[in-house]
């Protein structure tokens, strides 16, 4: 029997809005490439839902001279730009206040426009995109992320979207470990450039896209590590000196009975560490 692929015209322009699905799935026909069809029954009506591969288009915009890294959250994107040398460019961050009450649909809609926001600034710059590989179910920095994201949306979609359009678009991205990218960002970054927490974690993942190092600055290790534990200190791996200066930063929250917030370190982190 014939098969109808529905297409939305805009009711403004006459025009297709969004991807030509039509057109996608009548190529790869011509091609001659395999695909699959499921067919559904509801309320009487038959539907088909089809499978195919779609190319991908040539990449364009790579990180050979920039990487933009970005911090997906409930209510949007950071996103941080560095050189390939691991140099601050520019940050900028995408909201969108309506992804944590909306419906589903609605939801779903603003995902994807969120998405095509960050693709086309990454396309404005001629550069990478960089975002982090949340599979990491018991891992301590990424547990509380995950579990922040999926109680407002499901975060796999905004990951499955973003390297979709990132394979449309011809546009390069590079995902990483998501290890203490908050923490590095925020004890490390945060003061130097005048940045929120997630343009921090942004600008870590960018520099981790590159495969650069993350050492714990001086002034912490100083401050934060007793001098007869340094040699034991400088033995770790780079996770491990975050994890314990991450420790220690909590404790002088509690000594002194402070909650241990990214916005309270960023204004007390002089008097935390001493040296106001």
């Amino acid at each position: 029997m014939p098969l109808y692929l529905p297409q939305k015209l805009s009711k403004k322009t006459g025009k297709l809005n969004g991807i030509h699905y039509r057109q996608l799935f009548l190529d790869s026909l011509e091609r001659g490439e395999a695909y699959q069809v499921e067919m559904l029954r509801r309320e009487g009506k038959y539907y088909a839902h089809i499978t195919f591969v779609e190319l991908e288009a040539k990449v364009i915009y790579t990180g050979h001279l920039s990487m933009m890294g970005t911090d997906m959250n409930p209510d949007g994107f950071g996103l941080t730009e560095v050189s390939k040398q691991g140099n601050y460019q520019g940050h900028a961050y995408l909201r969108q206040h309506e992804l944590t009450f909306c419906r589903s649909k609605r939801r779903l809609n603003l995902c994807g426009e969120l998405v095509r926001d960050v693709v086309a600034k990454a396309e404005k710059h001629q550069c990478g995109i960089a975002f982090e590989d949340l599979k990491f179910k018991d891992d301590r920095d990424v547990t509380a992320k995950l579990a922040r994201i999926s109680s407002q949306f499901v975060y796999a979609t905004l990951l499955q979207m973003l390297e979709s359009r990132c394979l449309r678009r011809g546009v390069e991205y590079v995902k990483v470990r998501p290890q203490y990218t908050s923490k590095i960002g925020l004890y490390k970054y945060c003061h130097q450039y005048g940045l929120d927490v997630h343009n921090g974690a942004a600008l870590v993942i960018a520099r981790r896209s590159y495969g650069l190092s993350e050492s714990v600055p001086k002034l912490l290790r100083d401050k934060l590590i007793p001098e007869k534990k340094q040699v034991q200190f400088n033995g770790k791996n780079e996770w491990s000196q975050w994890s314990e200066v991450t420790q220690q930063i909590g404790k002088l929250f509690k000594k002194r009975k402070e909650v241990n917030t990214p916005g309270l370190w960023l204004v007390h982190r002089k008097r935390l560490l001493g040296i106001a």
